[in-house]
């Protein structure tokens, strides 16, 4: 059975070509995917999957952060408003826990400025992790009044004292 001339041979055919006998396949059409490109889709699909997990994380990582520094920043302002108001007493303090949180730690340091009547505040409010080391750290600063000056000045002088000095 030879195949006929102008028709392609069928798969399994033996054709002659200058009296050598060899095998020849029908073109057939191509079904599924080899292994080369299996590992290549494979590759490329592990390559974004981890491309994506970094973003997650990075955004995650950044989402604690700003968490933390609202915290930092409501505890840092409500302990110097305490100072300011005389709550606490205006001296330094060093690694004092906050009542609600012991993972919140401050230390308040209480410097003369170039102004005598000025005090400069400086405040840092620490978060520890389970470790009891610092993660995350934020500062405040500001200035007051010195109050023990301001409180001399009022005793020295009344206010009937400025009232008669303003009258004829």
């Amino acid at each position: 059975m030879s195949p006929s001339i102008g028709q392609p041979p069928r798969r399994g055919s033996v054709a002659k070509a200058g009296g050598l006998t060899k095998l020849e396949c029908a073109p057939c059409s191509r079904h599924g995917m080899t292994l080369l490109e299996v590992v290549i889709a494979l590759a490329l699909f592990f390559a974004a999957m981890s491309a994506i997990a970094e973003i997650l994380r990075m955004g995650s990582d950044s989402s604690v952060k700003a968490q933390l520094r609202a915290e930092a920043s409501r505890l840092g302002e409500s302990k110097l408003n305490e100072v300011v108001a005389g709550i606490l007493p205006l001296t330094p303090v060093q690694s004092q826990p906050f009542d609600g949180d012991r993972q919140w730690t401050w230390t308040l340091s209480v410097e003369d400025d170039t102004d005598v009547t000025l005090k400069r505040l400086l405040l840092t409010v620490n978060h520890l992790n389970a470790a009891g080391k610092s993660d995350h750290e934020v500062k405040f600063a500001r200035l007051l009044r010195d109050p023990a000056i301001f409180q001399q000045s009022g005793d020295k002088s009344s206010t009937l004292d400025t009232i008669e000095s303003v009258l004829p």
